[in-house]
This record gives C-alpha cells, structure tokens and sequence, in this order.
C-alpha cells in the first residue's frame, strides 16, 4: 500500500483517465478485421473428430456489411450479410462450376442464439487485442458462461448482433451443439478501411434464394 496519500490520488486520477482514452478508442472502431480461434470441448469431442473440424474464423465489417469467414475445412464456409438490405449470403462450392451465393432475408432465420440466452452484466473488463472489453454472464438453458464484448459506435449491425443487449464485437462465446461446446475467442482485431469490393460477391457465385437451393439440392442430391 502507498504511503502518501497525493500519490495514491494521482495514481487513480491517471488510471481513470487512460482508463476513458481506451473505451473511446474500442468504441470508434467502425471497420476492420477480426480473427477468432475456435476451440471444442464436450463428452462428443475426441482427437480425431476435431482434426476435421474448422479452427478459425475470420470476421471482416464496416458500417454496412459483415463477412464471416470459416477456416480449417477443404471448402472455406462464407457468409456475407449485408445490414441495409436486411439479405444474407451463403456462399457454396459443389465443384468448380458449381458455386451458390445462396440468399436469405432476416426476418426468415431461424431463432438465433440471442434470443434464447439471458445476459447479465458484470463490473469486469479485459484487454482484447488492445482494446477494453467489457464482461457479461450468458446463461442458456442449464449452461452458464462469460462472454466479452468490445462496444461499438455508430454501426447498425453490432447492435444485438449476437445477443440481446450485447452491442458490439462479441468474444468467449460459446455455441452448444448436442453434446458439444463451441468456443470463439479474438486472437486479433485489425483497424482497417475496408469498401464495397471487400463484401462483393465473386461474379461466379449463381444467385439463389435458400428455397430455390433447398430444392435443387433434394432434386439432385446435393451434399
């Protein structure tokens, strides 16, 4: 414990005040790239289940669009949602000349996982990557877990994106599948400028909307 008193005062004084220079700074954050790790855990989780599954996951944004790549799988899983337009993007390859960008509106997903969790907010922070994030509880179901999120200003898509009342960009999440827990956590988070071209989709991809698709896929036995 400090023995002087005036510099115990500085101290907080200076804390609090770099404290506020870091949430303005996480919180201007209008567009870049941010790279998860996903790890598995689970009674049906072994070694050679998890060679085949994806271990990372690529999120591009601006103001607009949301990107999300997923890594560690022969074909990279895209999705591409576009929050003006309210459509999403799949992104599929059957083979070479094959390849869907398959479309669907908001309103017609199914129920996500924000609106089956309950959030409730904590005192704890955390850096990430060099920016404040701020700690809530999730409880799903009979599980219970601690996510991280760094808020976000002035973008449309981050408000709720993954749960209720969670506005911003979302870590230490976990999805449950089964008997298996799926974890994304941030590695790294990239302040860059990003334009249309890094959202558009490739010239090669057909358009479809997800019915159409789910209809060629049963007349030809699409995988």
């Amino acid at each position: 414990m400090y023995k002087q008193i005036s510099f115990n005062y500085i101290a907080i004084v200076l804390f609090t005040f770099f404290l506020s220079l870091q949430t303005a700074f996480s919180q201007d954050l209008k567009s870049g790239i941010v790279q998860y790790k996903i790890e598995y855990s689970g009674k049906a989780v072994d070694s050679s289940l998890v060679a085949f599954l994806p271990t990372r996951m690529i999120m591009t944004f601006n103001k607009r669009y949301v990107k999300e790549e997923i890594l560690g799988t022969k074909n990279p899983n895209v999705i591409v949602k576009d929050f003006k337009e309210r459509i999403s993007y799949f992104l599929v390859v059957i083979s070479d000349s094959q390849k869907f960008a398959i479309t669907s509106r908001f309103e017609d997903a199914p129920i996500a996982i924000k609106d089956s969790a309950m959030i409730i907010r904590t005192n704890k922070t955390k850096d990430i990557s060099g920016f404040l994030a701020y700690q809530v509880t999730c409880i799903q179901k009979q599980d219970t877990s601690d996510i991280f999120y760094i808020p976000l200003k002035n973008c449309e898509w981050a408000k709720n994106y993954l749960f209720n009342g969670v506005n911003g960009i979302v870590s230490d999440y976990m999805f449950m599948n089964n008997e298996m827990n799926i974890r994304f956590s941030i590695i790294s988070i990239e302040r860059k400028k990003l334009n249309f071209e890094t959202f558009r989709i490739p010239d090669e991809y057909k358009m479809i909307e997800k019915t159409a698709f789910e209809k060629l896929r049963n007349a030809t036995q699409i995988e």
